[in-house]
């Protein structure tokens, strides 16, 4: 009986595909935090370039900052996001959405990994016959 409900645990716990087996944290309280993009591509190909950051902060409140910065200056949008629920395809939680101030369009990634101190994001996006597909390592 405790081995089962142990293995059903676990099992719970894990909701990327790389996800740790196991997290004393809720998913909210892996994801809130100020963190920087290390890795962002777009098909394959580098989408940072020399002198150039990014950092998304996420509040447990659903409210957040998305921060560029290049040789030009620094810009910063503030951003609501949430983890969107169960659908056909994905399981609860599975995936990210974010929406700009002022934007009508949402934001809505997968979530590949999501630890204490890793994330990955993808995204696929099409456009007639253009396939675009994004990672984002935080």
């Amino acid at each position: 009986m405790i081995l089962t409900t142990l293995v059903g645990f676990v099992s719970s716990c894990k909701k990327g595909k790389d996800d740790p087996s196991i997290s004393f944290r809720s998913r909210k309280a892996r994801m809130a935090g100020e963190w920087k993009v290390s890795t962002y591509t777009i098909n394959g190909q580098n989408m940072l370039g020399q002198g150039e950051s990014i950092e998304i902060t996420f509040k447990k409140d659903g409210t957040g900052e998305f921060t560029a910065k290049d040789q030009t200056g620094t810009d910063i949008t503030k951003i609501t996001w949430s983890f969107l629920t169960k659908s056909d395809d994905y399981h609860d939680k599975e995936r990210l959405c974010w929406v700009e101030d002022g934007e009508i369009d949402n934001v809505i990634f997968d979530i590949i990994e999501l630890s204490n101190d890793n994330v990955k994001l993808f995204r696929e996006t099409k456009s007639g016959s253009n396939v675009s597909k994004i990672d984002l390592t935080l």
